[in-house]
């Protein structure tokens, strides 16, 4: 179930899903020019930048719940 929230949250946005799409496409070069080090860092760059992206998504949600639980409590 978490997965599918992950997708959902991540490709939710155009923006998002056209950006991790050009990071792959770099990754795929790499790979088929066989630079092996340049893929290394462009999957390196994939991961740690769609994180960032997963987190940011993620951020105003756990405000909103924040903001809930403060006024109940």
């Amino acid at each position: 179930m978490r997965l599918r929230w992950l997708e959902i949250a991540y490709f939710r946005g155009y923006t998002l899903a056209t950006t991790s799409l050009h990071e792959h496409e770099a990754i795929l070069d790499a790979l088929r020019t066989d630079e092996h080090e340049r893929a290394v860092q462009a999957v390196k760059a994939n991961w740690q930048e769609s994180l960032k992206r997963v987190l940011t998504q993620k951020e105003p949600r756990n405000k909103e719940t924040q903001h809930a639980k403060t006024r109940e409590g």
